[in-house]
């Protein structure tokens, strides 16, 4: 039975090579939230969001806005569309925590993995969105505070997915899929009779 120091010590060593993997695939990660993202947002948000396209790891979204001697105008008003870009890294850095992880107690439990890996990329493209909507919304509100409201939800919606999606999902969701897929190994029935004991 693995101890929790070399699980740990395992789990380290273990994020060296899958953090490079991440970097060296993170356009490919990137894919897949980008089109489910460029399937989805042109429908909710078709006054503010035209298309998503990927540009190496960076999600670029293109709005429906236009610019015209450096001022916002209305759709179809301009031949040059207003784009942002986004970094997937930031919502992306769950994959390889997770696969650290799962392998530091032996990569067994192959369809847990799996699923948790489809889990992690849907949470990837929420976050992806998230990150698009809130650039779009700042760069379309200090253009026109007033027209932003009408295209795209409240601040405060976008800033509590914004915060959801980069500060809690990437670190916390990888231990909940750890835990969900590994939670009858001996490791966590160690943990669950210390903590019961107390």
């Amino acid at each position: 039975m693995i101890t929790p120091l070399a699980f740990l010590g395992r789990t380290i060593v273990l994020m060296i090579p899958a953090f490079l993997i991440w970097a060296v695939l993170a356009q490919l990660l990137a894919g897949i939230p980008v089109w489910l993202n460029d399937w989805l947002l042109p429908q909710l948000f078709s006054d503010a969001v035209r298309a998503v396209r990927l540009q190496g790891s960076e999600a670029m979204f293109i709005s429906a806005f236009g610019e015209l001697n450096g001022s916002l105008v209305p759709p179809g008003q301009s031949e040059d569309a207003l784009a942002v870009l986004v970094d997937t890294r930031i919502v992306s850095y769950s994959i390889p925590f997770f696969c650290a992880l799962h392998f530091a107690l032996g990569g067994q439990r192959a369809l847990g993995f799996w699923v948790s890996l489809v889990v992690l990329i849907g949470l990837m493209t929420l976050g992806v969105g998230a990150l698009g909507i809130m650039s779009l919304w700042r760069t379309i509100g200090a253009a026109d505070p007033t027209l932003v409201r009408w295209v795209l939800p409240e601040a405060e919606a976008i800033a509590l997915a914004y915060q959801f999606s980069t500060l809690i999902v990437p670190s916390i969701a990888p231990v909940l899929c750890w835990a969900a897929v590994h939670r009858h190994h001996p490791l966590f029935e160690g943990f669950s009779a210390r903590f019961v004991q107390r």
